[in-house]
C-alpha cells in the first residue's frame, strides 16, 4: 500500500471516529460498526492503529493540530479588562471545529486518556496560561501553575464541547455563568468584583 493510500485511509478512519464521538460519545463507539460504515474491516483498522488506544491518541492528535483558542496572544496584552473578549474568542474559535473539540473533551474524561500526550500537544495553550498565572502569582510553583493550567484547559474544551453539542444553551447568561467560573479559579476572588461589572456592562449593550 502506497504512502498515499495509507494516508487516505488514515484520514478515512479519523473522521469516521469524529463522526461517531460526535453522535454517541467515545464510551459507545465500536469498531465493528466504525469499520462496517467505513467498508473496511477491523484488520485493517488495526494495521494502521495496532491498538484502539493508538487510534483516540492518532485522533486525539489530529485535533489537536486543528483547535487553537490562544493562538497568537502574547500573555501580556491579556489585561483584566480584556479577558472577556479573549474568552468570547477562544470558545467561538474552538467551536469553529465542533467535532474535534466533543472528541478532545470525551478523551480527556475517558480511560484512553493519556495526560503526557495532551500536555505535549497542547503546549501552547499550556504555556500561555502557566505564563499569566505566574503573571499575577509570581510565588507559585512550576507545579500549581501546571496542575492549574491544565485544569483550565480541560475547562475550555469541556465548555466549547458542551455548546458545540447544544446540551447547554448558547446564551449570553449561560456563558457568562462558565466564563465566571473560569476566570475565578485562573485570577481568584479579588478579580471577582472587576469581572462582574465588565460582563454587566457587556449585557447592557
Amino acid at each position: 500500500m502506497g504512502r498515499r493510500t495509507i494516508k487516505n485511509v488514515n484520514e478515512k478512519i479519523i473522521d469516521g471516529v469524529l463522526k461517531e464521538t460526535f453522535k454517541n460519545g467515545i464510551s459507545n463507539l465500536s469498531t465493528k460498526k466504525l469499520t462496517a460504515k467505513l467498508g473496511i474491516s477491523e484488520p485493517v483498522l488495526f494495521s494502521h492503529f495496532k491498538t484502539k488506544q493508538g487510534l483516540f491518541d492518532a485522533v486525539y492528535s489530529k485535533c489537536a493540530e486543528n483547535v487553537h483558542f490562544c493562538k497568537g496572544l502574547p500573555v501580556e496584552k491579556v489585561e483584566f479588562e480584556k479577558i472577556w473578549n479573549v474568552m468570547e474568542n477562544s470558545i467561538n474559535e474552538m467551536m469553529s471545529h465542533p467535532k474535534e473539540v466533543v472528541f478532545m473533551n470525551e478523551y480527556r474524561h475517558s480511560c484512553y486518556y493519556n495526560p503526557a500526550l495532551v500536555r505535549k500537544l497542547g503546549s501552547e495553550e499550556l504555556s500561555f496560561f502557566d505564563a499569566s498565572f505566574h503573571l499575577h502569582y509570581p510565588m507559585a510553583s512550576n507545579e500549581q501553575a501546571e496542575i492549574l493550567t491544565d485544569n483550565l484547559l480541560e475547562q475550555f474544551i469541556m465548555i466549547a464541547a458542551h455548546l458545540s453539542r447544544k446540551d447547554w444553551p448558547d446564551t449570553k447568561s449561560t456563558r457568562k455563568i462558565l466564563f465566571m467560573s473560569v476566570i475565578y479559579g485562573l485570577y481568584g476572588p479579588q478579580l471577582e468584583t472587576s469581572f462582574s461589572d465588565e460582563t454587566n456592562q457587556n449585557n447592557h449593550i
